[in-house]
């Protein structure tokens, strides 16, 4: 399996079942905290994992494995 760097907002939506705006928030918050680029509209996987306290390895597999 190939370890994915970024994860976009449809996925962070798809892993915590959060709506639109709450996700929004959430990755804005990540860019301010982190200091991202403006124009950069998706966040590192290790910063939201840190965040969020969560396990990496199950976040790669969430987004990695076959939509049905």
């Amino acid at each position: 399996m190939m370890n994915r760097l970024f994860i976009k907002r449809a996925e962070i939506m798809q892993i915590t079942g959060w709506g639109k705006t709450k996700t929004g928030e959430f990755c804005q918050t990540i860019r301010f905290l982190f200091n991202y680029p403006e124009n950069r509209k998706d966040i590192l996987i290790k910063h939201f994992c840190e965040y969020l306290e969560i396990n990496e390895i199950e976040v790669q597999k969430a987004i990695s494995s076959p939509k049905d």
